[in-house]
């Protein structure tokens, strides 16, 4: 994976579902953003970013509903 970057695999189908990505600490960069895997509707691709727009690392949560 990339700086910041990482894929999910849910273990199911998310392509009819709704997503909503954040960041976990307050102190660390927030700023994510996720999308369906090319490679599996089972997957999403996501990519954690600064307010700059510079990868950073960091852990997230991921909603779906």
């Amino acid at each position: 994976a990339t700086v910041g970057g990482c894929t999910i695999d849910f273990g199911f189908d998310i392509s009819d579902r709704f997503w909503s990505p954040t960041g976990v600490h307050a102190t660390s960069p927030r700023n994510v953003v996720c999308k369906k895997s090319s490679s599996s509707n089972n997957k999403l691709d996501c990519l954690r970013t600064t307010a700059a727009g510079d990868p950073a690392n960091g852990d997230i949560i991921v909603l779906i509903y």
